[in-house]
């Protein structure tokens, strides 16, 4: 899972744990698939939401049910 990431190390996005099409639909909007690099650069201790940075894609804000995914 995204959300058990260390900080600042980049990691390849390898699986996506469901098929659901509302959560597909909202990965490939943020750029988000297999084998897509990316790094979590902060969490967001309110409401454990994370900062990303996408290896050519910059850096994006996702939830934690997202990351969790």
């Amino acid at each position: 899972q995204l959300a058990d990431a260390p900080l600042q190390q980049t990691v390849l996005v390898s699986s996506v744990g469901s098929q659901n099409k509302a959560l597909l639909e909202m990965l490939t909007a943020k750029k988000i698939g297999i084998g897509t690099r990316l790094k979590v650069t902060h969490v967001y201790s309110f409401d454990n939401s994370l900062e990303i940075n996408i290896d050519k894609g910059g850096s994006r804000n996702i939830s934690q049910q997202l990351a969790q995914c």
